[in-house]
């Protein structure tokens, strides 16, 4: 999906039951604009990190706020601190 418009991501990830992990700022603000509820999205705000960082950074997200991804939340990432926030925003 790499080509892919940030909305098709949107709805493809709603319909699958899918979170979205990003470094895009983007999927935020569509989320508010819609007053979505669904998906999840998981944004990381760190640049350099290699793959086996990224992939232990992704599965601790995931075990912390297990819950919160399945009800709906936005996860931001940055500087080593997790900041949560349910849905709809």
């Amino acid at each position: 999906m790499a080509k892919a418009k940030d909305a098709e991501i949107i709805e493809l990830a709603v319909v699958e039951g899918r979170v979205i992990v990003t470094f895009d700022a983007d999927f935020h603000a569509l989320l508010a604009a819609r007053g979505a509820a669904f998906p999840s999205i998981v944004r990381i705000r760190e640049e350099g990190l290699k793959a086996a960082e990224l992939v232990r950074l992704i599965r601790r997200i995931e075990a912390q706020f297990k819950g919160d991804l399945e009800q709906g939340c936005v996860i931001t990432y940055y500087q080593g601190k997790v900041r949560m926030r349910r849905l709809p925003i």
